[in-house]
């Protein structure tokens, strides 16, 4: 029998780790290597791998909230904590994606799990187990993750709702590793239609929400790649990581701790980037 060994506050720890390694890796690093190496191409190595890294994050806080969703003793003070991460997340978020304090093109992580928890919330509120009711709910959830832009997507949502729906169940791990691979390409060819509409609306051009098939099959085909040997692995070491999580709390930090470390980190990096570069 396999010995379980990792509580929920070292998947925590975990998960934060990698995180900031994902976000010293997408900023600083990227830009040492191509200021280094200006012909790299989109990445360098030393990038690439440590985004790799970076992969287990999300699936670590994802498990987490619908671990925390079960086990909280108030709901509505979790969702409460988890909207106030998201406001003064923010700024900080956008300033490290753009330069820019605000920018409506994309939320930060804090949001995506605030509406993955409203989600799993409703769905447990349907109490007559109406299946038509809950897909709705599902269905709802993932065009709204879009439709904010919340970081993740229809990834992020689809990967809360899959932790808590087979809490206990031999098929998640099959199935979250499916759901993964799917929702990232499917969030792929949403940002690049997002993105080719952006770069119309500013040139004064008509927009069309829709990408053709030839770009559809082209973009699929690239970030197919991208995604199985850059995104996967990272996956299922984060995976393995909840397989041998023994279902304890744990010795934790106070938890303004780890709502207040994300937005200090964020700007951490984005102050580092302008003296540095």
């Amino acid at each position: 029998m396999t010995k379980k060994f990792f509580s929920a506050a070292a998947l925590k720890n975990i998960a934060i780790i990698t995180m900031v390694i994902d976000h010293l890796g997408m900023t600083i690093i990227n830009e040492a290597e191509h200021s280094i190496f200006p012909s790299i191409g989109i990445q360098g190595p030393i990038t690439t791998w440590m985004r790799l890294i970076g992969r287990i994050a999300f699936v670590l806080f994802a498990f987490l909230l619908s671990e925390g969703f079960i086990y909280t003793s108030n709901r509505k003070k979790y969702a409460i904590r988890l909207g106030i991460g998201a406001v003064i997340s923010e700024i900080p978020y956008d300033l490290v994606e753009t330069g820019r304090p605000f920018n409506i093109w994309n939320q930060n992580i804090f949001f995506t799990l605030l509406l993955g928890f409203c989600v799993i919330w409703i769905l447990e509120s349907i109490r007559n187990k109406n299946i038509a009711i809950k897909v709705l709910v599902i269905i709802l959830g993932l065009i709204m993750s879009e439709l904010f832009r919340c970081e993740y997507g229809v990834m992020g949502i689809g990967l809360i709702i899959a932790f808590y729906c087979l809490k206990g169940k031999a098929i998640l791990y099959p199935i979250v590793l499916v759901e993964c691979f799917v929702g990232h390409l499917v969030n792929d060819l949403l940002s690049s239609a997002i993105q080719i509409n952006r770069d119309l609306f500013r040139q004064g051009a008509k927009i069309r929400p829709l990408l053709s098939w030839d770009e559809i099959t082209i973009m699929t085909k690239v970030n197919f790649e991208e995604r199985l040997f850059h995104t996967m692995p990272g996956i299922i070491v984060a995976l393995f990581l909840i397989f041998l999580y023994n279902q304890k709390k744990g010795k934790q930090l106070p938890k303004a701790f780890y709502y207040l470390f994300y937005p200090l980190h964020l700007i951490i990096i984005f102050f580092l980037m302008q003296l540095i570069f």
